[in-house]
């Protein structure tokens, strides 16, 4: 006779094995690399691609700075002719650990951008969605000197996101803007970026 510790595991395997597999993510949503051919113009954006965390510090026109920590993730998209990236705050262990059982806290920042190269003009586009602060902004992006300089497009104050100090393993992003229309600019918000190594 068959022990009840030795028919749950029987059960088990046999749901196991019956149970679908989850389904492939859509396609063109996730590549492998970049799209043959345009490696090169692509490694602008695609040298970040893999999973990061960073210390990030906004800067408020009155009170003290605001300090927090995330995680950011880069890959390939649309066949490898676009980079999409997620960028959350807190880190989702971090939220785990302070919802309860099976209810992660909800993230303070969360939201995701898809960057794709213009071919025609040499520059980037970048569309930014911000679920948390339910916004979406258009960037133009493009190589100057050492950083990646993206500005904001069709806003009420001119910004701009920088990368820069950009090595392998790690760099710095910063938000600025301009009260004077670009004579000069603000540093709202910077982070320090590093690889998250497995």
């Amino acid at each position: 006779m068959i022990s009840t510790a030795a028919l749950a595991t029987l059960l088990f395997a046999t749901a196991a094995a019956v149970r679908p597999a989850a389904p492939p993510p859509p396609w063109g949503l996730i590549a492998r690399g970049p799209a043959p051919g345009l490696e090169g113009k692509l490694a602008l954006f695609g040298q970040f691609v893999g999973d990061w965390e960073f210390d990030v510090v906004w800067y408020p026109e009155e009170g003290d700075p605001r300090r927090g920590t995330g995680e950011w993730s880069f890959h390939w998209a649309l066949d490898g002719t676009a980079i999409q990236d997620v960028w959350r705050m807190p880190t989702r262990a971090a939220s785990a650990s302070a919802g309860g059982p099976g209810r992660p806290a909800a993230p303070v920042g969360f939201g995701t951008g898809i960057k794709y190269y213009d071919a025609a003009h040499d520059r980037w586009w970048m569309t930014w969605t911000g679920l948390t602060r339910q916004q979406a902004i258009e960037f133009i992006g493009r190589q100057v000197g050492s950083e990646i300089v993206l500005e904001a497009q069709r806003v009420p104050t001119p910004t701009r996101w920088i990368y820069s100090e950009i090595s392998r393993d790690s760099f710095r992003w910063r938000a600025e803007s301009s009260s004077d229309g670009g004579k000069t600019w603000r540093l709202d918000q910077e982070m320090r970026v590093r690889r998250r190594l497995e």
